[in-house]
């Protein structure tokens, strides 16, 4: 007596082609569902097969994002999402353990990296998204962030300032020791000549 074993996947693809003699119109009596892969009848249409299928929003239906898109799109890890989600900055919905991000939480994720790459604080940014929140005409948060950025500038400023110093004297610095490394190197093959 043999023990029966679930089939693999080369006996489970087997199974679902036609059989000799068979139209394949004829050989299975499932009901194709909207998933199931169409193939083109045209060679040009083949890339469009291949692609898998993105979610599309039905109308009336808001588009929803899970962590993994979000962290895709935008190249950070979905640690640093949750993150900002535990600072209050995004509020995803959530279906079980599932995190659900609209596309107001989407463009708020943008706003917040975008802050942090030009410098803003986390409580900077948390000022801007609340006017964005109260303000629908964005007066408000536009004076507001128009400010942040004039100071960011200046701040800016003075830093490449400083950096140019800090280079020009870095720069002087290495002209002196070159310049004693090559009298160095002169009074040394001097003393070995004698």
């Amino acid at each position: 007596m043999t023990a029966s074993r679930p089939p693999d996947k080369a006996q489970r693809d087997a199974a679902d082609q036609p059989r000799p003699g068979e139209d394949a119109a004829q050989g299975s009596n499932d009901a194709q569902t909207p998933n199931d892969a169409q193939v083109p009848d045209d060679a040009q249409n083949l890339d469009q097969a291949a692609a898998p299928a993105r979610p599309v929003a039905r109308a009336g239906v808001p588009r929803l994002y899970g962590i993994g898109e979000l962290s895709d799109a935008f190249k950070v890890t979905t640690r640093a999402i949750r993150f900002y989600e535990a600072k209050g900055l995004i509020a995803p919905e959530r279906r079980g353990t599932t995190r659900l991000y609209t596309r107001r939480d989407r463009a708020r994720l943008q706003m917040i990296l975008r802050g942090k790459n030009l410098g803003f604080t986390l409580e900077e940014i948390r000022e801007f998204l609340d006017l964005y929140d109260a303000d629908p005409s964005m007066t408000v948060q536009t004076r507001h962030l128009l400010g942040k950025v004039e100071a960011a500038i200046t701040d800016l400023a003075c830093k490449r300032a400083d950096i140019d110093r800090s280079l020009q004297e870095l720069a002087q610095i290495r002209r002196e020791c070159l310049q004693h490394l090559q009298g160095t190197d002169c009074a040394d093959s001097d003393a070995e000549d004698v």
